[in-house]
């Protein structure tokens, strides 16, 4: 075994309950380090990012090679931190998810290495608690954000999201029962999955349901639902009780020859990537004329990219999800407490999720703000929530809309106009090409910007954002459909 290896899984550890337990904390981060690779290499797949698409790969795959080295898992994460960092506001919502989770792991490691005790138990023992309650977190503003007059529908996302599998909106219409149970059933479950994770009597049962649920939601066919998949399970890990039987875990047990185990990983990621990427376009070509009806779907192309995602999600989630079945201990076992607390100075980064869940309801962002699938309306004069009241928005970035008519594919890849609030107009309209053209009507006046021409009016769509506003505030256009 290399000296990597021995690094991380030969010092004594401690268990998340006070009591000595090195086997049962080590088989954790190792455990995790590989679930955490694999999540990362299908959100490779989810999202070709040529600047860190192939670094993170890279390392993801040394990661496989040698699980719980703890040099290699810092350096996934900082990459991974990176690659979000650089790319923002762009991307999916759970990025913030996994940047905070990121984040968690990197701090712990740089106190724990200042103090010459960094473990792959110490590790977990400081970073765990937290990255446990900001999943908590997502679960709780998905419950949230669905709370509204349009998510309760029958064009609501969790009708939408499956109704490929179930006949489409002609069975809905045939059955409302079959939208009331995609609706109410993705509702209840992710607010069951909220409360049972967050308990002991129930966290057995929560991670079984939570695995089938987030494995059957990554056959979905729309863009980042098998990278959010992928994330989520691997967090799971960090849910497993203490009594979990860590051997069921072993990530290609029999291989603990470094050579043999970087000729096993190389050559299976090799040769199933290829398979996966040929199949996904077998399956997109054959699939897409039923499926070029859904709103989630603009082109052949598109498609064959979601099922390469979900492709390459197969190997996690059947390793992640038959190892979770076999290892899971007695019910009486299962239902020692896990710390949902981590050390004070890393109370930031729940906070930050909270101000970050908070954004749309005070007026700030309404994308990558957990707000995902969730038909959550807070601009003016569309807020839909159940409960909460608009007055909440304190920030004004939201009181106004501009219906877009004409605008280029890189304005909008949406054929039918859309509606914008004036930050988000600006951030589109700066990344067109020297005259190309934008139709709106703006407080019921029609208006044209063309791009390198002197604005008579509306000059203020023309001004090019600031850093941080570039950087952190993102807006969901308005169009028809989820």
């Amino acid at each position: 075994m290399s000296a990597v290896m021995q690094a991380s899984t030969t010092d004594p550890g401690v268990g998340e309950t006070g009591r000595p337990d090195k086997s049962r904390s080590v088989g954790r981060f190792e455990s995790f380090t590989v679930a955490w690779a694999l999540s990362s290499l299908v959100t490779s797949a989810s999202f070709q990012e040529p600047k860190f698409a192939p670094a993170v790969a890279i390392t993801s795959i040394l990661m496989l090679i040698w699980p719980g080295s703890i040099p290699i898992f810092t350096a996934l994460c900082a990459l991974i931190a990176g690659r979000i960092m650089w790319r923002m506001p762009e991307g999916p919502n759970h990025y913030i998810l996994e940047l905070l989770v990121s984040f968690a792991f990197l701090a712990a490691a740089g106190v724990l290495y200042a103090r010459k005790k960094v473990s792959g138990p110490s590790l977990m023992e400081k970073a765990a608690p937290t990255a446990r309650l900001l999943l908590l977190l997502v679960y709780f503003f998905a419950v949230l954000d669905k709370s509204n007059t349009d998510y309760l529908s029958a064009h609501g996302c969790g009708w939408e999201l499956v109704s490929p599998f179930f006949g489409g909106d002609a069975l809905a219409s045939r059955v409302p029962l079959m939208w009331q149970l995609g609706v109410y059933g993705s509702l209840a479950t992710e607010a069951f999955l909220l409360l049972a994770l967050s308990s002991t009597r129930f966290r057995k049962p929560a991670l079984i349901i939570g695995a089938c649920f987030h494995t059957f939601l990554a056959v979905v066919p729309y863009e980042g639902i098998a990278s959010f998949s992928s994330l989520t399970l691997a967090l799971y890990v960090l849910f497993m009780p203490e009594a979990t039987n860590w051997r069921e875990w072993a990530f290609l047990p029999k291989l603990q020859d470094w050579k043999m185990r970087a000729a096993a990983v190389v050559g299976g990621a090799a040769v199933w990537g290829l398979l996966s990427y040929k199949m996904s376009e077998k399956i997109a070509h054959a699939t897409y004329p039923n499926l070029s009806s859904y709103g989630a779907l603009r082109n052949e192309k598109d498609l064959a990219s979601i099922v390469l995602s979900a492709l390459i999600f197969v190997p996690m989630g059947a390793w992640l999800v038959s190892s979770l079945f076999r290892s899971m201990p007695s019910n009486v076992e299962a239902s020692q407490p896990l710390r949902l607390w981590g050390p004070a100075w890393m109370a930031i980064l729940p906070l930050l999720a909270v101000v970050n869940g908070l954004c749309p309801y005070i007026g700030l962002k309404t994308q990558t703000s957990f707000a995902m699938f969730s038909n959550l309306r807070t601009e003016q004069g569309r807020f839909n929530h159940l409960f909460l009241p608009a007055s909440m928005q304190v920030f004004q970035y939201q009181k106004e809309l501009i219906h877009v008519t004409k605008a280029p594919t890189a304005f909008t890849p949406s054929a039918e106009g859309v509606d914008v609030v004036p930050l988000e107009f600006r951030r589109r309209f700066a990344r067109l090409h020297k005259g190309d053209e934008v139709t709106f009507t703006r407080d019921g006046v029609p208006g044209t910007l063309v791009k390198g021409e002197r604005a008579a009016t509306d000059k203020d769509l023309t001004k090019p954002l600031g850093f941080l506003q570039a950087k952190l505030l993102r807006f969901r256009p308005i169009i028809s459909g989820p």
